[in-house]
C-alpha cells in the first residue's frame, strides 16, 4: 500500500510503498503487522494510506508451468515466485520478452505453433525455472526453528559474498 508520512529528520511528505508476507493467523492487514514490531509501529504511527490496500491469500507455490496448451504463461500465470526475493515484476517481463521471441517466427510463418511453444518452453526452463526453485529453496531454509536459523543468518550476515550469491541466484 503507498502510504505518505513525515520523516523525524524532515516536515516534507513522502510516499513509502508498505508490504508484507504473514501467516493469516499472525496478522490480516498492515497495522496488525505494524504492531508487531515497536520500531515499526513507532515509524508508521503518522502514516496515512492514498489507497486501498491490496491482500491476497494463499500463496501458492509450484514448480513453474510456462504451457497449458498451446498457450504460454508469463509472471504469476506460469509460477508464483516468493514475494520476498522483490523480482516477480523483473520475472514476469523477462518471461514475457521469452515469450516474444519464441512466437516471431510462429507470426512470420516460419515455424508451426507448436515449435514456438517447445521454443519457449526449453528457453523458460533454461532461463527463469532456476530462479522459481532458487527462491523456493531459501523459503525453505527460513521455515527452519530459530535456534538452528540464528547461526545461519548469522553466517550470511558476516559473509556478504555467501549474501550475493544467494540473491544472485534470484535473479
Amino acid at each position: 500500500v503507498e502510504l505518505t508520512g513525515h520523516s523525524a529528520a524532515s516536515t516534507n511528505t513522502r510516499r513509502i510503498n508498505a508490504c508484507a508476507m504473514v501467516r493469516a493467523d499472525v496478522a490480516s492487514n498492515l497495522a496488525e503487522v505494524f504492531e508487531l514490531n515497536s520500531a515499526l509501529r513507532e515509524r508508521s504511527r503518522d502514516w496515512q494510506p492514498l489507497i486501498d490496500t491490496v491482500s491476497t491469500s494463499p500463496l501458492i507455490f509450484r514448480d513453474p508451468t510456462p504451457l497449458r496448451g498451446n498457450i504460454l504463461l508469463v509472471g504469476d500465470a506460469a509460477a508464483f515466485v516468493d514475494p520476498f526475493i522483490g523480482d516477480g515484476i523483473s520475472l514476469a517481463l523477462r518471461g514475457g520478452a521469452i515469450a516474444a521471441r519464441a512466437l516471431r517466427p510462429y507470426f512470420q510463418e516460419l515455424i508451426p505453433l507448436e515449435q514456438a511453444c517447445a521454443n519457449y518452453q526449453r528457453e523458460y526452463q533454461k532461463n527463469l525455472a532456476r530462479v522459481y526453485h532458487a527462491s523456493s529453496k531459501i523459503r525453505r531454509m527460513l521455515k527452519i526453528p530459530r535456534r538452528i536459523r540464528k547461526p545461519f543468518v548469522f553466517l550470511l550476515e558476516k559473509n556478504p559474498a555467501i549474501t550475493r550469491y544467494l540473491v544472485r541466484k534470484t535473479r
